[in-house]
């Protein structure tokens, strides 16, 4: 680029010495247009050497589909933009970290740069919020994960009211954990994942809430252990809570990068592509149309979430 820029450079160059020989000119235009060109080459260059890396702290092993498909999109968002921003490089880690420390990283910016989790405003206020939701509001949906002996428990549960009498199962810092309790549910805490699962299965609590997208393959990969567990056949519980790609604030060309990438995505359907891919068949699974929904407030949701853009999120088909 720098090569033809300097040619195009010379070629006016020429031209213009034509013109102006005759008046005297040429040799004030021809040093400046020299400088210009010089300076443009010089700012090419320094773009094309550069190279956005994205720290993306990953919580999730390899082969998990939450992994896959949250490093496609950030994949596939670097790509399109790459015409205008350059080269890139992505760099996962993977070390257990709990959600406190992961926003402590994210804020200094060096180890990671670049985290996907459910929205709060903490986290707006200190990191760079990218808010296209990634996985379409789709966790705002959430299944039971339950001890089969209880389903009779919640056969005629019909409202939230009546599902406080029952107590969840959830690790402390997520923020279901935290909305749940501010609408009043009672949570027993479990300090591990895995732990949950055991916690379950020895009736410690009554249901274990997940997404659709997390609840049939957390099924499968734990029915052997734990085969008492089962998902819970008539409820479907709406918490609003959106999950964004957040970017640490001191790599803002990066965030502004990627943000530009899904944009792009989501207007010419690659976003939707992708995510209809992951998630039609944990969709059809779920048959959000034969379960009673329970609404559940998210008084935290912060104020500029992009609700009106019916494009950014699923819509389920409820009867």
């Amino acid at each position: 680029m720098g090569f033809l820029l300097l040619f195009s450079m010379s070629v006016i160059n020429y031209c213009l010495k034509r013109l102006l020989i005759a008046t005297g000119m040429f040799s004030f235009m021809l040093s400046t247009i020299g400088l210009v060109a010089i300076a443009l080459a010089a700012t090419n260059h320094a773009h094309a050497e550069v190279i956005d890396i994205v720290r993306f702290h990953q919580p999730h092993p390899k082969e998990d589909l939450r992994y896959l498909y949250t490093t496609e999109l950030i994949e596939l968002s670097l790509k399109k933009t790459q015409p205008l921003y350059g080269d890139y490089r992505i760099q996962q880690s993977h070390n257990p970290m709990a959600r406190d420390r992961v926003l402590r990283q994210l804020i200094k910016g060096q180890t990671i740069n670049a985290f996907v989790a459910a929205t709060n405003s903490e986290w707006e206020s200190k990191t760079i919020p990218i808010r296209i939701p990634i996985f379409k509001g789709l966790l705002s949906y959430r299944l039971l994960l339950i001890n089969a002996k209880d389903q009779y428990k919640f056969n005629k549960i019909i409202d939230a009211e009546q599902l406080k009498q029952l107590q969840a199962g959830l690790k402390p810092q997520w923020t279901t954990t935290l909305l749940m309790q501010a609408n009043n549910f009672p949570i027993v805490k479990g300090n591990t994942y895995k732990g949950l699962f055991a916690m379950l299965s020895r009736g410690r609590f009554d249901y274990f809430p997940r997404g659709i997208n997390e609840i049939f393959v957390e099924f499968d990969k734990n029915h052997d252990q734990f085969p008492n567990i089962v998902i819970e056949s008539n409820l479907v519980i709406y918490l609003p809570s959106p999950s964004y790609l957040f970017i640490s604030q001191t790599h803002p060309r990066l965030a502004e990068r990627i943000s530009t990438g899904l944009e792009m995505m989501v207007i010419d359907g690659s976003f939707d592509e992708i995510f209809y891919r992951y998630h039609s068949e944990n969709i059809k699974k779920a048959k959000l149309e034969n379960r009673r929904v329970i609404n559940i407030e998210n008084t935290w949701l912060p104020p500029l979430t992009p609700l009106s853009n019916k494009s950014l999120w699923y819509q389920p088909d409820f009867k």
